[in-house]
């Protein structure tokens, strides 16, 4: 998490794909989106109707304790800290 190579190498090659995805311990640098990506890709792939009934099968209804889980939704101080430590990236 702290390889800053690797972190800029992510955020290029992200702008460039349609999806960025990964497997075993690159997950923990893109692990946020697992199951929504996962979902997504159901849906795409068999149908809206089989992602539903996916999630529904794994009870996967989200009920985050905070609303800060985007730039434009988390306070205006937490996005500055974080992207002056580089961990945010979105505008």
């Amino acid at each position: 998490m702290g390889d800053a190579a690797t972190l800029e190498w992510l955020r290029r090659v992200d702008a460039t794909t349609q999806w960025t995805t990964s497997v075993c311990s690159g997950s923990l640098l893109l692990a946020a989106a697992g199951i929504d990506l996962a979902l997504t890709l159901a849906g795409q792939v068999a149908g809206k109707r089989v992602a539903q009934k996916i999630q529904l099968v794994v009870e996967y209804d989200p009920s985050p304790p905070y609303d800060a889980g985007s730039p434009a939704r988390a306070p205006v101080e937490l996005v500055d800290e974080l992207r002056a430590a580089e961990l945010v990236v979105m505008p």
